[in-house]
């Protein structure tokens, strides 16, 4: 997300991400690389990588539980929002497949889970043929700048409540110690 600053101004952001990684590698990565930066929330996209090289949808979820849950070893109440993963070209069904089982399997994990939220991008970006348009991912994978826009037109609200949320119960423990 070559524009992320400029897309939250207000925020202080860094993009961790690297092209072409897995959740095993963010799992890898994941203390040093974000962790170390003491957060105030993580947004987690990862999946598409694992599944296009064949990785089982349950796998991938085990290692995004296990990623966020590493999160909160380093901060107990730190917000994760995860965003579902997004469709690919109508070429690749199985691929497709794979992403609704994920997403699902992410989701029925989520709601179990206060800290956690859900940004549903597969709904913001599947076309009719359930798969993704070329208005959005040119090359049927990755967004193009009108697709990060969507992405963050729907992160903005899910980013301010989640802050507010925290610093609510930041002012909560204060006042109870």
């Amino acid at each position: 997300w070559e524009q992320l600053a400029p897309a939250f101004p207000d925020l202080k952001v860094v993009n961790r991400g690297i092209a072409g990684d897995t959740s095993r590698g963010v799992l890898f990565r994941f203390r040093e690389d974000v962790l170390s930066l003491e957060p105030q929330v993580v947004v987690l996209l990862v999946g598409i990588n694992d599944l296009s090289n064949q990785a089982a949808a349950e796998t991938v979820a085990q290692n995004v539980k296990a990623i966020t849950e590493m999160g909160w070893q380093a901060s107990s109440n730190l917000p994760v929002i995860i965003f579902k993963v997004m469709p690919v070209g109508v070429d690749q069904p199985e691929v497709n497949g794979q992403v609704r089982a994920l997403n699902v399997l992410m989701e029925q994990w989520a709601a179990r889970e206060w800290r956690v939220t859900i940004c549903d991008t597969w709904k913001i970006f599947t076309n009719a043929n359930l798969a993704a348009d070329k208005q959005d991912f040119p090359d049927l994978l990755h967004p193009n700048e009108q697709g990060y826009a969507k992405l963050a037109k729907a992160l903005r609200p899910m980013l301010r409540d989640v802050l507010a949320l925290r610093g609510a119960r930041g002012q909560e423990h204060r006042k109870q110690q």
